[in-house]
């Protein structure tokens, strides 16, 4: 019994069906050797593989982030809201304040961070500051008052 193995080339792989494509006469080549008892294997070379899964992951962690920022956004929307902000201000608002919060994976929220990406102490003692704490202690300054329409 013959041995035959057949690499895969990068060229054949189609991303959209996630699958390597052969040509007619790989096809016929690898039907005639197993009429003739040979054993065919068909592997891809490691480096191919090991891109195809890097794509996949590079695009699933966009994915995931593109998930946390509009979460972020909603939380934000929220808090302004309930605090008060005017309705028109309150995209502009929730971009400039995104930049404040990092994802703290252990506990699946956001919290306010400072320039060295470390989560700052909440005000109430307990854990770090919230999107709600962050956005309570926006409102509560004077030069937001237009922004909440407190101005007086």
């Amino acid at each position: 019994m013959m041995i035959v193995r057949i690499i895969l080339e990068e060229n054949q792989y189609n991303p959209a069906s996630q699958m390597f494509v052969l040509g007619a006469e790989a096809i016929q080549e690898i039907r005639s050797l197993r009429e003739t008892n040979s054993c065919v294997e068909i592997f891809a070379r490691p480096a191919l593989g090991d891109a195809i899964l890097r794509k996949q992951l590079a695009e699933r962690e966009a994915r995931e982030n593109a998930l946390l920022a509009r979460d972020l956004d909603r939380q934000l929307e929220i808090a302004l809201r309930d605090a008060g902000a005017k309705k028109a201000l309150i995209p502009g608002a929730t971009r400039g304040l995104c930049d404040e919060f990092a994802w703290d994976e252990n506990t699946g929220d956001f919290y306010v961070c400072d320039k060295d990406d470390k989560f700052v102490p909440s005000p109430t003692g307990s854990g770090y500051k919230t999107v709600e704490e962050l956005v309570t202690e926006f409102a509560a300054k004077p030069e937001n008052a237009d922004f909440f329409g407190t101005a007086k």
